[in-house]
């Protein structure tokens, strides 16, 4: 205000009307500049944002995953015989031993062919999990 009246009471003088538009000057180049640094950390808080959002999608479609092939494994349990269920079935189902006379001679015992574990097929959400992970390195 009092730098108004000295503009006015010296007659719009030169001096003054340079120190104020030097000053508007000064000061719309600071407001560029922190509008510019705002501007950019929107855009890295947006990005930022983008990436925990698809992380956090990614670990939901995993638990589902998880979650669906722990019921399908329990479903088999409760399915399949135990072993103590198992070995009752086996002797019920075993021959009757043969007379002395009558049994073969033993064979040598060879042993058993071991099967290949099953492929475990993967739900939709875990390939989804594993593509994720495999894109993005984590460091811990």
């Amino acid at each position: 205000m009092a730098f108004t009246e000295l503009w006015v009471a010296q007659k719009f003088s030169l001096g003054p009307t340079l120190v104020i538009g030097g000053l508007i000057i000064l000061l719309a180049l600071v407001h560029w500049r922190h509008g510019r640094k705002l501007r950019q950390l929107e855009a890295r808080l947006g990005q930022t944002h983008q990436a925990l959002r698809q992380e956090v999608k990614m670990m939901g479609q995993g638990a589902i995953g998880v979650g669906h092939r722990v019921k399908h494994l329990e479903k088999q349990l409760r399915t399949q015989p135990s072993p103590f269920e198992q070995l009752l079935m086996q002797s019920d189902k075993a021959p009757e031993p043969a007379p002395e006379a009558e049994r073969p001679r033993a064979q040598p015992k060879v042993a058993p062919i071991e099967k290949p574990a099953p492929v475990r097929s993967q739900s939709r959400a875990e390939q989804a999990l594993a593509q994720w992970m495999s894109e993005t390195r984590h460091t811990a």
